[in-house]
């Protein structure tokens, strides 16, 4: 099932894909539609795989179906970080851009040279170890810093990490700017 969520009016709901876009339970936006990129499992249960792709990204449908035959054979796929290429060098970002506190990162982190995923499109097959990691990064997202990149090398140890795409336009997907800039 290829699905996102958009809260908060930060894109704009989807019609191509799966689209959830209700969960207000949250203060922060960004928990509400993380709770969907974390948690697959509890809204889809009886999907096989699930793959999330961020609101400002549209899949190219010919190459992705060449890249959903390569994932198969993986419980879990990202792309490396096109901008960053560890797990340190991004909390150095966030902390510069004061989009966290330092503390928090750096309680959050098991190992700084671990590669950074790219969390803007992420497949999972649904599988006990799959749902266990999903439970673990939504922990450690609710439990310290949401800039979920930091915290899911932690959680998906064994995760396969296809090499950097431009994150604008490639063969798989296309991405444009948020409704609201990020922060």
């Amino acid at each position: 099932m290829i699905y996102t969520s958009v809260t908060g009016n930060y894109d704009k709901p989807r019609t191509d894909v799966k689209c959830f876009t209700e969960y207000d339970r949250f203060k922060d936006q960004r928990l509400n539609a993380k709770i969907y990129k974390c948690l697959p499992h509890l809204f889809m249960p009886k999907e096989k795989w699930w793959l999330w792709i961020d609101g400002n990204l549209t899949l190219v449908k010919d190459s992705f179906m060449e890249f959903l035959e390569f994932t198969t054979s993986e419980d879990v796929v990202v792309f490396e970080n096109p901008y960053r290429g560890t797990v340190g060098e991004e909390m150095e970002e966030i902390v510069r851009l004061g989009l966290d506190k330092k503390e928090i990162v750096e309680a959050q982190t098991y190992n700084k040279k671990a590669k950074l995923p790219a969390c803007f499109l992420i497949f999972r097959k649904n599988t006990a170890e799959v749902i266990r990691s999903n439970e673990q990064w939504w922990a450690e997202i609710c439990a310290g810093s949401v800039r979920d990149q930091i915290s899911f090398p932690k959680c998906y140890r064994d995760a396969k990490y296809l090499p950097r795409v431009n994150p604008f336009n490639n063969k798989y997907f296309t991405r444009h700017g948020h409704s609201i800039p990020r922060g």
